[in-house]
């Protein structure tokens, strides 16, 4: 959901692709585009992250949250980057 994101709010987007949660044999295309998965993507800003990854530990100990990159001013978007899974698609 990534690219749909930042097309919405014309930005572009870098991603730490150390950074991205995957299964055991998934590979990064697999865990950006795959619609098995349960993991949220959400935005903050720079000044809000520090404070939201403090609050996130106290509150939800055992589930981790990982920041895997950021938004851009200017278009950064990978070519490569799948559209992710389609939900409203028959």
């Amino acid at each position: 959901d990534l690219p749909r994101l930042a097309e919405a709010s014309s930005c572009g987007f870098l991603i730490d692709e150390k950074s991205v949660p995957r299964n055991l044999g998934c590979d990064l295309q697999q865990a950006l585009g795959d619609g098995e998965d349960y993991e949220l993507l959400l935005t903050v800003s720079d000044r809000s992250v520090g404070q939201l990854c403090e609050s996130w530990m106290k509150e939800f100990p055992k589930l981790p949250l990982t920041i895997v990159g950021e938004l851009t001013s200017n278009d950064c978007k990978k070519e490569s980057l799948s559209q992710g899974w389609e939900h409203f698609t028959s």
